[in-house]
């Protein structure tokens, strides 16, 4: 017998589940599912607009991650008029240009999905104190998110695995997306992928890799320490991946590149090049997880570096 049964009790299924696992059952502000960062995103903004139609702008942080020119072109269907402006720049905006009756919400990346660099987000703290909306997207966790502590006016996007990200949203949001209630959900996975940083392997291998002609990636301080990053002025990382994989039994899902080989076109990691990354580098670049870096493998990188520049002539 076919029956039909609205699935919105399903979504609060997901939303209490998650609430037990990570202990967040006195959280005082909503905690959401969403499958993926960007579609929790869309769909903040969308609330939001509905709730406040009377703003019309956001804020974003071009920078940080993939999301916000996206997010601008979405929201130009909704009305909404997207600043977009690199993180360095923000503070002075917001100095000069920032008038709050306007402002819908402020979105930004706290840490990048594959560098594992993090950024600052000092900023959004004022905007919170000027009762704005802020949203900032976690996708490198590093504490358990009972221990999250959010302003009224604070929302964080984290990512928990790749088919579940989790809104924690403070007291003041008071909203409702239109669309992840009425979806089909069954009960993801809610174990979160763990987080294991090794500060001293990455900070030897990326040394000895800058013997070896690399440059790092990341210059921040403040990083995830979880994966190494560097780059060869001369070296395709794409190739450097594939001989680690097939050859020195590397699991595929602990070395990754932004080098053009190995994605498809449309994938520009433009989000990089604005924040001052250079073609080239993104070309050369190796990230690596911690997991995986012991002398051997160094020496493994050097006998692989020595054949491909052989092979280059």
């Amino acid at each position: 017998m076919k029956v039909i049964v609205p699935a919105s009790h399903q979504w609060s299924r997901v939303n209490e589940a998650i609430k037990s696992q990570f202990g967040l059952q006195d959280f005082t502000g909503s905690v959401l599912a969403f499958e993926t960062p960007y579609q929790a995103v869309l769909e903040l903004t969308l609330a939001f607009s509905q709730l406040y139609s009377h703003k019309v702008e956001l804020l974003c942080a071009v920078d940080t991650g993939p999301y916000w020119r996206r997010l601008a072109a979405d929201g130009t269907r909704l009305g909404l008029r997207t600043h977009l402006h690199v993180l360095k720049d923000i503070k002075s905006y917001l100095g000069v240009k920032f008038q709050s009756k306007n402002l819908l919400a402020s979105f930004y990346c706290e840490d990048d999905a594959v560098l594992g660099s993090k950024y600052d987000g000092t900023w959004a703290s004022a905007l919170n104190a000027e009762k704005s909306f802020t949203v900032g997207v976690v996708h490198l966790p590093t504490q358990p998110l009972k221990a999250v502590s959010l302003q009224p006016y604070e929302g964080k996007i984290i990512v928990i695995n790749e088919k579940l990200t989790v809104a924690l949203l403070g007291e003041k949001f008071r909203i409702i997306p239109f669309i992840s209630p009425n979806l089909g959900w069954q009960m993801p996975d809610i174990s979160s992928v763990e987080i294991v940083e090794n500060q001293a392997a990455v900070q030897q291998f990326e040394a000895a890799c800058v013997q070896m002609g690399a440059q790092p990636l990341i210059s921040a301080a403040q990083r995830v320490w979880d994966r190494a990053a560097v780059s060869w002025p001369d070296i395709d990382g794409s190739a450097i991946r594939e001989m680690l994989i097939d050859g020195h039994s590397c699991p595929d899902s602990e070395i990754e590149t932004f080098s053009p080989c190995r994605w498809p076109l449309t994938q520009k990691f433009e989000w990089l090049i604005e924040g001052g990354h250079k073609p080239q580098q993104l070309r050369g670049s190796l990230i690596v997880s911690a997991s995986v870096l012991n002398p051997a493998f160094i020496e493994s990188i050097r006998k692989l570096l020595a054949d491909l520049r052989t092979l280059q002539g």
